[in-house]
């Protein structure tokens, strides 16, 4: 599994500027998002299972993940991405010590077998940003 920030890559905002981290400015700091393919093989529904049953119950075991979801694009096997992933965490920091627990390595091994993680892209949001108020 490719983890630009597990592996210490270079930080990028995906648009070849620096990603800079602005921890202490505001609540929700950081965004990743994965664009994902499945290893030949895989159906769309086992990975779907494994994420709902798996990956989504593993969130509460890593403190800096605020909020994770994954999204289906494509179930043609010959698609060039099948899903995408969005994180948002407190910090870069937080979640690369998040990265080294037992409980995301169980992640990084079971995804491993399943998937791949063809790009990331990872930045700040540049605040406020807009949510339309529900209910």
């Amino acid at each position: 599994m490719h983890w630009a920030w597990a592996a210490g890559a270079p930080e990028s905002s995906g648009n070849g500027e620096p990603h800079r981290n602005t921890e202490g400015t505001s609540g929700i700091v950081d965004l990743i998002v994965h664009r994902i393919r499945l290893r030949p093989g895989v159906t769309p529904g086992h990975f779907e299972t494994w994420v709902r049953e798996t990956d989504y119950a593993t969130c509460p075991e890593l403190p800096s993940v605020l909020s994770f979801s994954v999204q289906r694009v494509s179930g043609d096997p010959s698609a060039p991405v099948h899903f995408f992933e969005v994180i948002t965490v407190r910090s870069r920091a937080e979640f690369e010590q998040d990265t080294t627990s037992p409980a995301f390595g169980r992640l990084v091994a079971d995804f491993g077998k399943m998937a791949e993680v063809v790009d990331e892209l990872a930045g700040v949001r540049v605040e406020p940003g807009y949510r339309a108020a529900v209910g």
